[in-house]
């Protein structure tokens, strides 16, 4: 019973531990922007979901054979606005952004050890299906 708390401490801390050692969310979304900024398109691609880059993929892939695009270059994508508000709840963070007048959230996860933001949260990504 002891060795079995003293594991789970153990672990609890080293989690903690590690957490704190990482890039806090807004500025993991700031990298990412500025991998957006200089075109680096696989070191974008690294500050997000593991879902959201298979995604971006699967549409690129579709976007060549069928020559038609619905999200022609994802670097775009990031919203450029003043940094609000950052709420995080465990493994969640919401970034708030006023872009143009308007509130946008994006949504990022802690997933292998870092802040990740999810694509499908991005207003911009839903843009084209408004046309």
């Amino acid at each position: 019973m002891r060795s079995t708390r003293a594991t789970w401490w153990s672990a609890l801390l080293l989690a903690l531990a590690f957490t704190a050692c990482t890039d806090p969310p807004e500025e993991r979304f700031n990298q990412a922007l500025a991998a957006a900024d200089q075109q680096e398109v696989e070191r974008f691609r690294t500050f997000f979901t593991r879902q959201s880059v298979d995604l971006l993929r699967g549409m690129e892939t579709a976007g060549k054979r069928s020559r038609l695009y619905y999200i022609r270059d994802a670097t775009k994508l990031m919203p450029k606005g003043d940094l609000e508000n950052v709420n995080v709840q465990n493994n969640f963070a919401v970034l708030t952004f006023k872009v143009r007048g308007a509130k946008e959230d994006v949504w990022m996860f802690f997933e292998d050890g870092e802040w990740k933001i999810d694509v499908t949260s991005l207003p911009s990504f839903w843009a084209g299906l408004a046309r």
